[in-house]
């Protein structure tokens, strides 16, 4: 099973999957952002697993993010990230989640192929970072190449490709709860879109994850996610989706249990955004 640090990295990778300014092809972000050359975006969605209501263990949650994003001279987009949950069950506790900011920009484009960069620094602003990791920061830097499939007769079809990398600085090797943390992430996202119309696409965007330890263990983690967006303006995106990941080894240690779909773990949610 995971650690909790494992979780918290994990749990961040998802955020950046699902953030507007985390835009998998920066030609998307900058369309989103029209002639300005600053916008701020505000997300906010619903949560729940497939669990029973009645039992324990089910959730349902609440999100809420602040997306600003500048344009800089040159081409170079600035983009920062800051969200909290807030349980609707229980006690309804609000979790701020970790803080993160970066830069990106696209660097090449010669027909249907763009290739993009993207480094992003976190500052640990949740509970488990702070009091159960013992997390001081991070640092992930990926590049990103982008395919319009359409050049090859796919209409309406795109792809894009981004395997990365995070350095994570923390003040214990080991965690609060005594399990190792993570000094080093891979990762490797990789995303399809399809438009049915201008305004009306579906996704796929799928991340496998792999974590190193400073006692040299290694971790791993997957996460699919299928998603349709519908823009009722310029300004404003509507989106419902599904996302299950996890260990991807089964309990024995041995076998793979790496599934689209899972009925305890998957999460369908709803989100809106509104851009100024």
């Amino acid at each position: 099973m995971f650690g909790k640090n494992v979780l918290l990295t994990f749990s961040s990778l998802v955020l950046l999957v699902f953030s507007d300014s985390y835009a998998t092809d920066l030609e998307t972000l900058k369309n989103n952002m029209g002639s300005s050359k600053r916008s701020v975006t505000l997300s906010a969605s619903l949560g729940s697993d497939l669990n029973n209501v009645s039992t324990a263990d089910h959730s349902f949650d609440t999100d809420f993010s602040i997306d600003p994003s500048i344009v800089l001279p040159g081409g170079s987009v600035i983009i920062a990230n800051l969200s909290f949950r807030k349980s609707l069950e229980g006690e309804r506790k609000e979790y701020f989640n970790d803080v993160y900011a970066g830069v990106t920009k696209t660097f090449y484009k010669e027909g249907p192929l763009s290739l993009s960069y993207l480094i992003l620094g976190f500052i640990p602003l949740s509970k488990t970072s702070q009091e159960d990791a013992y997390l001081n920061g991070g640092l992930m830097v990926g590049p990103t190449l982008s395919l319009n499939l359409s050049h090859y007769g796919l209409d309406g079809l795109s792809a894009a490709f981004r395997p990365s990398i995070r350095a994570n600085s923390h003040r214990y090797k080991t965690s609060k709860s005594g399990s190792s943390n993570s000094q080093f992430t891979t990762s490797a996202l990789l995303s399809f879109y399809y438009y049915f119309t201008d305004s009306f696409y579906a996704s796929s965007r799928n991340s496998y994850v792999k974590s190193f330890t400073y006692l040299g263990g290694t971790l791993d983690g997957y996460q699919f996610s299928q998603a349709l967006t519908y823009m009722a303006s310029k300004k404003t995106r509507i989106e419902i989706g599904h996302a299950n990941g996890g260990n991807p080894l089964a309990p024995n240690g041995t076998q793979t249990d790496i599934k689209l779909f899972n009925a305890r773990s998957s999460q369908v949610y709803a989100a809106l955004s509104y851009t100024f």
